[in-house]
């Protein structure tokens, strides 16, 4: 027992000695804690440390603290509560025993007893009984004294009172010191003499810019501001009002910054960045109505659209960052549905409207208006544009063209027509019922009509659109009003174009005209220079341009003289003899321009663009001038032809005229006796023949004579303008003199209103003899045109055959130039001679030439192939003297044989010509033609081929040269020209009868065969006139006997088979005017180009390129 109160009142020593620990280290605590708050809030007040300095003042605290508690707390307290192993007995005892002297080791010596063995327990327990009857007498907890603390609680006390005194004088020492100590991770500023007041809100908006402003206010203000973000400083703008900003441009993300300003900072601020309610993707889908035929369909990414009425339209939209968007139009506002990040609306367009889309988060709305409109196209009526283009050469033609366009489709297009008051006509258009703008045109033969010079045609279009709802609305195009032309119109009709043509062709010959003296100018500066110079190339420049200009007219003038002969066909003022003479003319025109010209002025372009030497340039102009010289005389041939047959044609009207009027003169005598003698009879024969003629009646005798009065005058300044036209030309002909029956007929003329008053039988038989005098003069003059004919046609035929019989000596005596100078060397004095015999030669050919031309200005069967023949004549010889004279005999050879083909050439044509002629001549003196013998000639024919054929085999074998072969063979070759012409002829005449072509266009038929043969002919006229005997040349002559034969048998097969005499009925193809050809072919493209105009257009876009493509057209037009 008493060993357990030794051990008790030893365990209440270690509690009071862990509670006198416990409270010991409460007051070092106490103190640690305050005296290390004390002097770093004193050194943070003093010295405003960084945010790193603060934290090692932060953490070395929290490391005291915590390293002071758990020594000076902890780990008394753990022994207190027995969770950790104190102190042992032992040293219990040990400081017991220092604390009461009389213990001293027995409190030790009593605890060791106690853990010796049993063995000795005797011994043991008598020392354990002494020891405790010792011990027992002692409380150990006294051995602790709670007043050694008391010095600790002191010193603690006065470091709190410390800390409250220092509280009271610095209130900010320990709140914030200490408070920016442990918000060591934030920024704070040493409090400045001035403050800081931020204006601008903490918060912005995604890619938006942002403007940092900041007002400074206390007594002490800095000079400069500066703008910290990361330790990165901006100098802040200072305004007017005394603030500072400073611009964060399309921030896009949370910022952190502070301002300083003189060393002194304010607090930190951040800048919070939200997004805006943003479109990422928007899609309206198009429902169209079902009556507009159009397919529904999806626009992507806009909002603006232009639909029909009655369009459904739904809006699609994908977002971020939004909560709601709201449809906004002028009177309504509604919500769009929303799901997840998708949103929808859907709505009938009935009317056009504007619509905003207010889009909204929690932090804001979109920052600018999102505004679309819907356009809404009414279905309007068609409309319709109309050209009329009447063919105003024959005017028995119009064309029709135009553009239509509607909102959706047409249901029909027609033309109607009014003739007078009584007739009205529909003619029904082809267009394309769903092609909302296209253009149209229709063709129109008004022959059908029977139009008269009296009665207008009213023409318009009517167009209706597809619109079924509201009754296929209509629209009619302007009328256009048609009247066949009077004579009188027609005359001055075919005056003016016959004017145009003729200025034309003085206009292109004066071009001509001042292009040859281009040509010499440039010829001559070229002369003794190696090189061009820039004004020689700025000549030559010159020069083709002007080229490329009289060749534009000259397709001018060649279309003018086309259209004045079509409207003389058409309405038939001329006669056939004239109209013949016309065509020809016509064909001269055609052949002013050639190939082989345009080709040298091709060359001669890219000799100017390769900087060639002068004289290249020069061989080439001398090529150009012969051609230009040959053009410009054509030119000034075919104008002289023209002012003759104008002269001829105003001579023949006149004549005509004359003698219609006469007709009527005299009509009118007779009437007017028979009218005294039966008043009523003769009254109504003058109806009838009124009526006939579709003529109104004049309602007096004296009215009908002062028209045929006017008339005459008018036929007299005809008479004299052909008098003028007869002086303008070269050559006037000799016109009779008309004075003295035109003087005769004015008399009587002017006798007859007076005894119309007095005695009207008098007055019938003057107007029977002023009829009889017109009709007189008539046939005189036109005795006289008939005459003067004949006589210019014999003196032509007299004058081509001496140019012939000319030229053909001039081709001997060029071959006998060519024999003998081959034989004569170049030092030779007979060479010397031999080239003055070829000068004399060439001047020969120039009078030659002088006499072809002024015949060539009378007669238009000569072609332009003629005159160009001549000019190679020229060219030839020209160039032949040119080698002569520096001695060079082969080039000299060289050109004189050209020269001399040229020559046979020429004179095969102009033997056709004079063929013709004779024919031509025959034909006007009434000799019959041989029409009926046509197709028994054809054995003549070949017989006359088959003696031409032996004829040249004999002559090959004869071994004949020089002047006699050549006359040979130029009696062979005008032979052969000869029985080509019949033979061509004949081939004309037959065109077109039954059994000309083979059978399915194969080369069988009779016209094929005599073809063949005239093609061989043309070869054999070469070859005899070049003088080449071939073995070739009887080879074609033996094929061209074989051809005539069978052509010859298939025309006796043809008139033996009863199955040829029918031939089917054909319908002749009306031909366009060209002008009105053109248009149509320059309208159709258009219409190929608006068919380009893509199909998935918007029907608004559509129209607007419809309309776009008609201004242009109408702008062409």
């Amino acid at each position: 027992m008493s060993q357990e109160n030794i051990k008790n009142n030893l365990n209440r020593y270690k509690t009071k000695y862990y509670w006198n620990q416990l409270i010991r280290g409460i007051l070092f605590l106490s103190f640690t804690i305050g005296s290390i708050l004390l002097i770093f809030s004193l050194l943070e007040d003093i010295f405003w440390f960084s945010s790193t300095t603060r934290l090692v003042l932060f953490v070395v605290f929290l490391l005291a603290v915590i390293g002071s508690f758990i020594l000076w707390i902890g780990i008394p307290l753990l022994g207190l509560l027995h969770l950790r192993q104190g102190i042992t007995d032992e040293q219990a005892a040990i400081e017991i025993g220092q604390h009461f002297p009389e213990i001293g080791d027995k409190l030790l010596n009593y605890l060791q007893l106690t853990h010796l063995s049993q063995s000795e327990s005797t011994l043991i327990a008598a020392a354990l009984s002494q020891k405790t009857s010792e011990l027992k007498l002692f409380y150990f907890p006294k051995a602790i004294d709670f007043q050694v603390n008391k010095k600790y609680a002191l010193i603690t006390l006065a470091l709190l009172t410390i800390l409250v005194l220092a509280s009271f004088v610095n209130p900010a020492l320990f709140t914030e010191s200490s408070l920016r100590i442990v918000r060591f991770n934030e920024s704070f500023s040493k409090p400045a003499p001035f403050q800081f007041e931020l204006l601008s809100d903490l918060e912005a908006f995604y890619n938006d810019d942002y403007q940092v402003k900041v007002q400074i206010s206390g007594e002490s203000k800095p000079s400069e501001v500066y703008y910290n973000e990361s330790g990165r400083k901006h100098l802040m703008k200072r305004q007017n009002d005394g603030t500072y900003t400073f611009s964060l441009p399309a921030v896009q993300q949370d910022i952190n910054f502070q301002l300083e300003g003189a060393g002194f900072y304010s607090k930190p601020y951040q800048l919070r960045v939200y997004k805006r309610p943003e479109i990422r993707n928007m899609t309206l889908q198009l429902d169209y109505p079902a009556y507009t035929g159009l397919a529904d369909e999806s626009i992507a990414n806009t909002g603006s659209v232009i639909v029909p009425e009655g369009t459904t339209i739904k809006w699609s939209i994908t977002t971020s960052d939004t909560d709601e968007i709201v449809f906004a139009t002028e009177d309504t506002a509604k919500a769009f549905q929303q799901d997840n990040a998708d949103f929808t609306y859907q709505q009938t367009a009935k009317s056009s409207f504007a619509y905003k889309l207010n889009m909204k988060n929690a932090h804001g709305s979109n920052k600018s208006p999102i505004q679309y409109e819907v356009s809404v196209v009414k279905d309007e009526a068609p409309s319709i544009e109309t050209t009329f283009l009447p063919d105003t050469i024959t005017y028995k033609s119009l064309a029709i063209t135009g553009n239509i366009t509607d909102d959706y489709g047409f249901r029909d297009l027609g033309i109607i027509y009014e003739i007078g008051a009584a007739t009205t006509g529909y003619i029904p258009v082809s267009i394309k019922s769903q092609q909302q703008s296209q253009q149209f045109y229709f063709q129109w033969d008004l022959d059908t009509l029977e139009l008269d010079a009296q009665t207008p045609l009213v023409i318009y279009a009517r167009v209706r659109d597809n619109d079924a709802v509201n009754g296929f609305k209509s629209v009619y195009s302007e009328k256009y009003v048609m009247q066949s032309p009077s004579d009188e119109e027609i005359n001055e009709l075919i005056d003016n174009k016959t004017e145009a043509s003729e200025n034309q062709m003085e206009k292109s010959l004066e071009m001509s005209e001042t292009l040859n003296e281009q040509l010499k100018e440039l010829d001559e500066r070229l002369k003794n220079k190696k090189e061009m110079g820039w004004q020689e190339e700025k000549l030559l420049e010159d020069i083709i341009k002007n080229k490329e200009k009289l060749e534009k007219e000259i397709e001018e003038l060649n279309q003018k003289h086309k259209e004045l002969l079509n409207s003389q066909k058409e309405f038939g003022k001329q006669s056939e003899k004239i109209q013949k003479k016309s065509e020809e003319l016509q064909q001269l025109i055609n052949e002013v321009l050639d190939e082989e010209t345009k080709k040298l002025y091709d060359e001669l372009q890219q000799l100017l663009k390769e900087k060639s030497k002068a004289n290249e340039v020069m061989d080439q102009l001398s090529k150009i001038n012969h051609k230009e010289k040959n053009l410009e005389k054509e030119l000034e041939r075919a104008l002289e032809l023209f002012k003759r047959l104008k002269l001829e044609t105003q001579l023949e009207q006149t004549a005509k005229e004359l003698e219609k009027l006469g007709d009527k003169q005299e009509k009118l005598g007779e009437q007017l006796q028979n009218q005294n003698e039966d008043p009523k009879a003769d009254q109504q024969q003058g109806d009838q023949e009124d009526q006939q003629r579709g003529e109104e009646k004049p309602s007096t005798t004296e009215q009908q004579q002062e028209d045929i009065k006017e008339k005459f005058e008018e036929l007299e300044k005809q008479l004299q303008k052909a008098e003028q036209l007869n002086q303008e030309l070269k050559n006037p002909e000799p016109l009779e003199d008309f004075n003295e029956e035109q003087q005769d007929i004015n008399e009587k003329l002017d006798e007859i209103p007076q005894d119309l008053k007095q005695d009207q039988n008098k007055a019938g038989q003057k107007m029977k003899n002023a009829g009889q005098k017109m009709k007189s003069m008539a046939k005189k003059m036109q005795q006289m045109q008939m005459s003067m004919e004949m006589e210019m046609m014999s003196e032509n035929i007299d004058h081509l055959r001496d140019i012939l019989d000319n030229l053909i000596k001039l081709s001997f005596e060029q071959e006998q130039i060519i024999q003998e100078i081959k034989g004569v060397r170049q030092i030779d004095p007979r060479f010397i001679e031999l080239s003055q015999d070829q000068l004399q030669l060439e001047a020969n050919a120039e009078v030659i030439e002088d006499s072809l031309l002024s015949l060539a200005s009378r007669v238009a069967q000569i072609s332009n192939f003629v005159t160009r023949e001549v000019s190679e004549i020229n060219r030839n010889l020209d160039a032949t003297m040119v080698e002569l004279r520096e001695r060079n005999k082969g080039k000299a050879a060289s050109h004189q044989q050209f020269a001399m083909t040229s020559m046979n050439n020429l004179a095969l044509l102009l033997d056709d010509v004079l063929q013709q002629m004779q024919m031509a001549m025959a034909e006007a003196m009434g000799q019959p033609k041989k029409n009926g013998q046509q197709q028994n000639s054809l054995p003549s024919m070949s017989e006359m081929q088959q003696q031409l054929s032996e004829q040249i085999q004999q002559l090959k074998k004869s071994g004949k040269s020089g002047r006699e072969l050549s006359e040979e063979l130029a009696r062979m070759a005008a032979e052969q020209a000869e029985l080509r012409r019949q033979l061509e002829e004949m081939q004309q005449q037959l065109a077109g009868q039954p059994g000309m072509e083979g059978e399915d266009g194969q080369e069988g038929g009779t016209g094929n065969k005599l073809k063949e043969a005239i093609e061989k002919m043309e070869e054999n006229e070469v070859d005899l006139v070049n003088k080449r005997l071939t073995q070739q040349l009887i080879e074609r002559q033996q094929d061209i006997i074989t051809r005539m034969l069978e052509a010859e048998e298939s025309l006796r097969e043809q008139k033996q088979s009863p199955e040829r005499e029918g031939e089917t009925a054909t319908q002749k193809e009306r031909r366009l005017p060209p002008a009105i050809d053109e248009y149509l072919k320059a309208k159709r493209e258009e219409i190929e180009l608006l068919k380009t105009i893509p199909l998935d257009l918007n029907p608004f876009y559509k129209k607007e390129v419809n309309d776009y493509f008609r201004r242009l057209s109408g702008q062409e037009q």
